[in-house]
């Protein structure tokens, strides 16, 4: 008797948590992406202007949140705010 309590109450639990789970996963679907975004590129204005053999720019910084941020206004360093 105390077995079959104890196999039940786990039972009932397992399966509030697997629906609590999936009630998170359904509620939050909005917000999950799997391939359903529009998947075509266009170009953008500008984008005849910059040769198809042009380097790019990766920055190696990458700004993360709670960090401080510069910018800059002018071309000489000693302008920042």
């Amino acid at each position: 008797r105390r077995g079959r309590f104890w196999r039940r109450l786990l039972a009932g639990l397992a399966t509030v948590f697997l629906c609590s789970i999936a009630a998170g996963f359904y509620l939050t679907a909005d917000y999950w992406s799997f391939g359903d975004e529009d998947e075509e590129l266009h170009a953008v204005e500008g984008a005849d202007d910059v040769p198809a053999d042009a380097s790019v720019y990766v920055p190696a910084i990458i700004g993360l949140a709670g960090d401080p941020m510069w910018i800059t206004l002018a071309p000489d360093s000693g302008a920042a705010t």
